[in-house]
Parts: C-alpha cells; sequence; structure tokens
C-alpha cells in the first residue's frame, strides 16, 4: 500500500448525499451532480478502490463533547478492512493455511478483525478503554443492544423461509439510517443511549458496527457522569 492512495472522501454539502454500494443517495435532488457522482462510483467500485460521499451527518461528533466524529469510524474502519484482505491474502499465500485447521484459522481471522479495529477505528478504541476501566472499578454489571432502522423494518416471520429473507435484504436496501441502542446495568441503575449513522454499507464498512461502537460510547460517557469520574482521563 505504500505510495497508494487509501481512500477517498468527497463531501457533498450542496445535495446533502452519501454512498452505499456504489450508489449516491441524494438528500436535495441535483441530475446532473447524480450523474457525476455515481460515476466516480462505479469506477471506484469496479477497481475495489474506497470511495465515500459524505455530508455534515458524518461530521456529527460522537458524543457531542468529544473530538471523535462518524467519518473517523468510517476512515479507521475501511483502512483496518484492507489491511485485513491484504494480512489474509498473505497467509493464504504462503501455505501456511495448509498447517491448520479450520476452527484455528477462524480464530486466527477473528483475533486479527478485532486487533486491527482497535488499532485503526478511533471510537472503537475509545469504547475498548472506557468500558475496561468501569469494568475494573465494578461500575459496569453487564449491557445489552438492539439495532434500529429508519424506516423501520417489519418483525421476520419465519427465519426458515428464503423468499422471506430475500424479501427482508430488499426492505434493507430502502433502510435510510441503522441504528443501535445501546443499555449498560450499573450498580446504580441502567443508562442507554441511541446513535444513528446513514446506511452507508460497502465492501469496507458496516454501519451496523459504526452504530453500535456510536452508542456505546456515548453510553459509556454517561455512565462516567453519572459516577462523577473525570472526562479528562480518556482524551
Amino acid at each position: 500500500m505504500k505510495d497508494k492512495p487509501l481512500m477517498c472522501i468527497e463531501f457533498d454539502g450542496i445535495s446533502g448525499g452519501f454512498n452505499r454500494k456504489g450508489r449516491y443517495i441524494q438528500r436535495k435532488f441535483d441530475k446532473e451532480r447524480k450523474r457525476k457522482l455515481e460515476l466516480k462510483l462505479q469506477i471506484a467500485q469496479r477497481d475495489h478502490f474506497p470511495f465515500f460521499v459524505i455530508s455534515y451527518e458524518e461530521e456529527e461528533r460522537i458524543p457531542k463533547h468529544t473530538h471523535l466524529m462518524l467519518i473517523d469510524s468510517i476512515i479507521g474502519q475501511t483502512i483496518a478492512t484492507k489491511f485485513f484482505k491484504e494480512k489474509v491474502k498473505n497467509f493464504r499465500d504462503s501455505h501456511q493455511l495448509s498447517k491448520v485447521n479450520e476452527e484455528t484459522f477462524q480464530d486466527i481471522v477473528i483475533q486479527l478483525e478485532a486487533e486491527l479495529e482497535l488499532e485503526w477505528d478511533p471510537i472503537a478504541k475509545k469504547v475498548t478503554e472506557i468500558e475496561a476501566f468501569l469494568m475494573r472499578k465494578g461500575l459496569i454489571k453487564s449491557w445489552n443492544y438492539r439495532y434500529l432502522e429508519k424506516p423501520s423494518l417489519s418483525p421476520l416471520k419465519n427465519l426458515s423461509d428464503t423468499s422471506t429473507l430475500v424479501e427482508r435484504a430488499k426492505m434493507l436496501e430502502r433502510v435510510i439510517w441503522i441504528g443501535c441502542r445501546v443499555v449498560y446495568t450499573t450498580i446504580k441503575g441502567k443508562t442507554g443511549a441511541t446513535a444513528w449513522v446513514r446506511n452507508i454499507e460497502n465492501e469496507y464498512v458496516s454501519p451496523f458496527i459504526i452504530a453500535k461502537n456510536s452508542a456505546m460510547l456515548t453510553a459509556l460517557y454517561k455512565v462516567l457522569r453519572l459516577f462523577k469520574l473525570d472526562f479528562n482521563l480518556f482524551k
């Protein structure tokens, strides 16, 4: 990757758009701008080059009083995914794969993915730091989360029905916002937060992961506030 651009980001302040799987989605319609950006996206997708269209929504601070933004996580995930693909390819090409069984290989892959996320995604890294600190102090007992969508999707009635799953996938294509609600159970009760990110899914980035990490970080700062702990410990 030396001397090669890792990714490209185009800020769309005019139409407030974003991209998903090579498709440009506008908030304010502009036919000519749509044509130009979709051409760029098609070329980038053909060459497996990460190209993102963002607007003010992706510059939102998470939480609002910190320096971290959704775009930081988008950049971090993209770089982590590129390195992950490269390392897995090198592992396969080195013929080391034949020396390990499938279960061991899956363990290696999971560990590598987690390590790269913590190395490159600053929101994920901050979540790990604060959560570990609060758990060491015995302030957090458990946590849970659930995903949300806008427009919302109807519940799945039959998971074994293939046609239902196909229809669900089509419905997910129309979802504009992916959200996550995270709740921590502390020794003083429950504290939670909800975060939303536009549906920017592609081969490098998952809006579900970004939404969950963002909700976790916002909720963790609420826990710090609940116990009157210094935010400056986690600058």
